[in-house]
């Protein structure tokens, strides 16, 4: 099934109207900035009325209520139901999620960069339980309230876990899709979390920005 699609890339100005809002990563000195312009325009209505959200990494943190632990987030947007504090270390590293059978997703691949551990209120749900990597708090990654799901997956997410875009779609759609067949999208993420469960330090020895340099062999 093919759908007509508008991209909208924003940086100034207001937010426009959107069927999926996606709200990508910045550096710590920006997120207030980001999130002092969801609270003062529509988005927080939108998300009032349903609007559909997947929020990733910063923009997942910037979502939540703020933390006097992590410095930036002081404008929250106050949705959904998740606080977030600076850890003393970065979690850097592959990630693979447990498949989800309730939301009709398969095992998650991606990648995640951040210093931040998140807890989820009562008033909304863990979005997925994690084979590998640390998440929210080692065992869980993201949030799931309503329409919106945040999360500390990189990828390119949707690009590599098309199950999760189609999740997305059908409930822009009202509806979900129908389950497509196999795709070569689907057997490189299989391909990569084989190569991750192998490696859980990264690919061919590299270590997520840190290489490691080979020993040369001693002359003779």
């Amino acid at each position: 099934m093919a759908f007509p699609t508008v991209v909208t890339t924003v940086h100034e100005g207001e937010i426009p109207d959107a069927d999926v809002h996606l709200l990508g990563g910045l550096d710590d000195e920006r997120m207030p900035v980001l999130a002092q312009r969801l609270r003062e325009g529509v988005f927080r209505d939108r998300i009032s009325a349903g609007a559909v959200v997947l929020a990733v990494n910063a923009g997942y943190q910037v979502l939540g209520s703020p933390s006097r632990r992590l410095r930036a987030l002081v404008i929250p947007v106050s949705a959904p139901d998740v606080r977030s504090s600076r850890a003393y270390r970065p979690f850097l590293g592959p990630v693979i999620t447990r498949p989800e059978s309730e939301l009709g997703l398969s095992a998650l691949s991606g990648y995640e960069s951040h210093h931040g551990t998140t807890e989820v209120g009562a008033g909304a749900e863990r979005f997925l339980a994690l084979e590998l990597g640390h998440g929210n708090d080692g065992g869980h990654d993201g949030v799931l309230q309503g329409h919106i799901i945040g999360t500390y997956l990189h990828g390119p997410l949707l690009a590599r876990n098309a199950d999760l875009a189609d999740l997305l779609i059908g409930w822009a759609c009202g509806a979900p899709l129908e389950t497509a067949a196999s795709t070569t999208p689907d057997a490189l993420r299989a391909q990569r979390i084989t190569e991750d469960r192998a490696d859980p330090s990264g690919w061919g020895g590299r270590h997520y920005g840190k290489v490691q340099r080979q020993q040369r062999p001693r002359r003779r």
